[in-house]
């Protein structure tokens, strides 16, 4: 059994291992955690096997992609309680029925990811059966479940099933190190894999000009402070030089922003361009200035390892941000993060940066990326992932 920590051989070439990841929340390869995982074990000799549910445009069925198997499942998304309840029943069934499949295919070590933390007894099976258990932490759903008023009086719920993951799984992966240390807390230790969304040290982005063109990028979703975000920009209506916002992503509240930047007035200040791959991706963030960070203050929100914020770090983009722990242990300490949680607290910032001259600028921006290559690059954080999962070399 592989163990937590053992150093990791990227060129095994093991063509019988075959690793199976299961994640509920997200398919492939819209989810690029998962994806550069499955990508990762293919590159190693391996062979992943990833089961995601049917959304987002994938129809249920099996299908191969890049040379990994992936398995779309026709699984059933909730929005209220009881509508949640039974998703959980339903997509966990629906797991527990692809453990023959799991054999069949000679399966070596199987995965599950969260949200939800509703497959400990998919582990627990595959464990008797004789495979490796992964857990992989992305959220920290007890405190997720914490930002739905739903869902609040359900806590002590959402912590006996994250418990009970962790307690059948053999490796732990989380990606933020204040997840490690909360999972310390519980008895447990966990290794930080961090999943940046750009492979290594991508060509840093030109310099931009004195202008103020600021970015988010990612869910737009209830608890991402997008409303305070524009709130801010509101404030800073007649502020020189003009501050304007691009909002790339998609999500369940995307109408609702778009309905208050109409009450404010803003739609010549900012743009929504939904959700962006490939090139349209690339050409926003060559278009920024800056990558805003308007996630609020909560415990969830602490935990994570924001997208976002790599993503602008590998490119060498000025990251405005208020002071979530897990974001600080990212980027460090610099200029541009919030003094409070007030929405003039962030106007301030914002204003702060539009004054900046691009000089001063570019040098945070160079530390920010030189801080990205030091600690958060994926070939780092692959060979931590490939040591965990994969058997020891042979060769």
């Amino acid at each position: 059994m592989t163990r937590v920590g053992e150093p990791s051989n990227a060129s095994v070439q093991d063509t019988d291992f075959t690793h199976a990841i299961f994640v509920l929340n997200l398919p492939v390869p819209d989810d690029r955690r998962v994806w550069k995982q499955a990508e990762a074990i293919r590159d190693a000799g391996g062979a992943a096997l990833v089961f995601c549910p049917a959304m987002r445009g994938h129809r249920p069925g099996r299908r191969r992609v890049d040379g990994v198997e992936v398995r779309y499942l026709r699984t059933y998304e909730g929005t209220g309680p009881l509508a949640l309840a039974f998703e959980g029943v339903w997509n966990t069934l629906l797991c527990l029925a692809q453990i023959p499949l799991l054999r069949r295919s000679g399966v070596r070590s199987v995965q599950v990811c969260n949200p939800p933390d509703t497959l400990f007894g998919l582990l627990a099976i595959c464990r008797l059966l004789g495979m490796t258990t992964v857990y992989d932490q992305h959220d920290v759903a007890p405190a997720m479940a914490s930002t739905h008023p739903g869902l609040r009086r359900l806590r002590p719920v959402f912590d006996w099933l994250e418990r009970s993951t962790v307690r059948f799984a053999d490796v732990v992966l989380t990606s933020s190190e204040g997840q490690r240390t909360r999972l310390r807390a519980m008895g447990r230790d966990a290794m930080v894999v961090r999943s940046p969304p750009v492979d290594d040290d991508p060509t840093p982005r030109q310099t931009q000009g004195p202008s103020c063109h600021l970015g988010y990028l990612g869910v737009i979703g209830r608890a991402d402070g997008l409303d305070d975000l524009i709130d801010a920009i509101a404030l800073l209506r007649d502020a020189e030089p003009d501050v304007t916002l691009t909002i790339a992503g998609d999500g369940p509240f995307r109408a609702h922003i778009e309905d208050l930047v109409a009450e404010r007035d803003l739609g010549d200040t900012i743009s929504l361009a939904g959700w962006l791959r490939g090139d349209p991706l690339e050409a926003f963030l060559e278009s920024i200035d800056a990558m805003v960070v308007s996630d609020p203050d909560s415990e969830y929100n602490h935990f994570c390892a924001m997208n976002k914020t790599m993503e602008a770090m590998a490119r060498q983009i000025p990251v405005i941000m208020r002071p979530l722990r897990e974001n600080r242990t990212l980027t460090g300490e610099h200029r541009w993060i919030t003094d409070g949680w007030e929405i003039s607290d962030l106007a301030d910032t914002i204003q702060d940066f539009a004054g900046t001259p691009p000089g001063d600028r570019q040098v945070v921006a160079a530390s920010l990326g030189e801080r990205y290559r030091e600690s958060t690059r994926w070939s780092d954080h692959r060979a931590r992932y490939l040591g965990a999962v994969l058997p020891p070399s042979t060769s």
